[in-house]
């Protein structure tokens, strides 16, 4: 813990937002929890793909609907299933995206989100 709050520290004095990835080791509550803290003390917003990271502290996430890729899932699924050839059937990318914010961060780091962005979060954390 004291080398990550060292490379958060160094990283919050050169940036304009810190980015955080799903990742194991970051994710982990101890490790998130430091560097949200080193975050809030250079007043450096926190953005994700995770909507628990933002109900967590962080500021904002952009984030798949993990119920709705398995919906999504299932058409492909069918066609293996029915014989065609998987090299026929297209990648898909996550169709459904979500918004979550966390207004008590945004007011404790002095950012203002517009209304318009508010409007359109799927999840909000006051």
């Amino acid at each position: 813990l004291p080398q990550l709050q060292k490379m958060v520290e160094s990283l919050a004095q050169k940036v304009d937002a810190i980015y955080i990835p799903i990742d194991p080791v970051l994710g982990l509550s101890e490790n998130l929890e430091t560097v949200i803290r080193v975050s809030d003390h250079w007043k450096i917003p926190i953005i994700s793909m995770s909507g628990k990271y933002v109900k967590d502290g962080i500021l904002m996430a952009v984030h798949c609907d993990f119920y709705g890729i398995g919906q999504q899932a299932a058409d492909p699924i069918v066609q293996v299933l029915e014989g065609v050839d998987v090299r026929s059937i297209p990648s898909q990318t996550p169709l459904i995206r979500k918004l979550s914010l966390n207004l008590k961060k945004a007011r404790q780091l002095n950012i203002m989100i517009k209304r318009n962005t508010i409007l359109k979060a799927d999840n909000i954390v006051d």
